[in-house]
């Protein structure tokens, strides 16, 4: 019997040969960048490589790519994110950041799907229930309300209501 995988799993020996050529041997660092920096430094910038002397593996120096406007912020606090990313990495790997202007790479933004809509029958069900209602707002308002719950019962977003006990009414 085989294990069901967590996508998480496969993440660092996917990126990993990649993150080495750029210098970046913890790739770690790329994955909890959120948790280094802050969510607000890192929607503006990004790790790209460490170079470090030859022969060294300590002081080197951290390329970002950073939005323009976050630049200067990321000058003014260089020493605390150069602290930040040597706590990570649990040594003095970073003595310095070079900031060069480039947008940060960002995956590109999911694509939306078509709403799910309920089919004929099951608006023609609803309609019929909500005909009674004198309140032309209110009727509307209680077929939108059951068409929602028809498709997000459909489409698995809600329980259907099989695991309770059912009243009968």
């Amino acid at each position: 019997m085989t294990r069901s995988h967590r996508l998480g799993e496969f993440v660092e020996a996917v990126i990993a040969p990649a993150a080495r050529r750029r210098g970046l041997a913890a790739t770690t660092l790329i994955r909890d960048w959120p948790l280094v920096v802050g969510e607000r430094l890192a929607a503006r910038c990004q790790p790209v490589r460490v170079s470090f002397a030859p022969g060294r593996q300590s002081g080197g120096t951290l390329v970002l790519h950073a939005a323009a406007s976050a630049a200067l912020d990321l000058q003014f606090s260089e020493r605390q994110v150069v602290e930040r990313v040597n706590a990570h990495y649990g040594y003095p790997a970073v003595a310095r950041l070079r900031i060069v202007q480039a947008p940060p790479l960002r995956p590109p933004p999911p694509r939306r799907r078509r709403p799910a809509r309920p089919d004929d029958a099951e608006v023609a069900r609803l309609s019929g229930a909500t005909a009674e209602i004198a309140d032309p707002e209110l009727a509307a308002a209680l077929l939108r309300l059951g068409c929602a719950i028809a498709v997000a019962e459909r489409t698995g977003a809600i329980g259907t209501g099989t695991g309770a006990k059912e009243t009968g009414r």
